[in-house]
């Protein structure tokens, strides 16, 4: 269940006098505008280390689906119950949705593997074999990769 919007509320508040970086707070702020209080709770809980380090209480568990925005990426994977990123987690351009990086971990969340973008790469090639990868990982999880 997604955090209530007074919840959200209270975060945006406080995180706002903590000074939050705008690469984060400013995608979290247009989540809860629009009303997704979900994809907002996922931005918190990537940044759930900031979180801590302000005294922000975080209002629901820490484990779950996460969204982090740093240097240009948009890092979207999954944290286990002591805030560690754990399973796959995906690395897109924060404008285009370009996928940068796959990496996939252990429920400890240590890297067995990864698969990242070379400088001089061809997109379209680069996308579709990142994609058949990504099928074949959510395959084998036994996960179904359409929302």
């Amino acid at each position: 269940m997604s955090m209530t919007k007074k919840q959200c509320k209270e975060i945006l508040r406080q995180a706002k006098e903590a000074d939050a970086c705008s690469s984060n707070y400013k995608p979290a702020k247009k989540a809860y505008k629009a009303g997704d209080y979900e994809t907002f709770e996922q931005i918190c809980r990537g940044n759930i280390s900031w979180f801590d380090d302000h005294s922000i209480e975080f209002p629901t568990s820490v484990a779950g689906e996460y969204i982090y925005y740093y240097g240009g990426f948009k890092i979207k994977g999954v944290l286990n119950q002591h805030a560690e990123p754990a399973d796959i987690i995906i690395r897109t351009d924060d404008e285009s949705e370009v996928v940068a990086e796959i990496e996939v971990k252990d429920s400890l969340g240590v890297t067995y593997y990864k698969v990242d973008r070379q400088r001089d790469f061809n997109l379209e090639e680069s996308n579709t074999n990142l994609k058949k990868l990504a099928d074949a990982i959510y395959k084998h999880l036994g996960i179904d990769p359409t929302p």
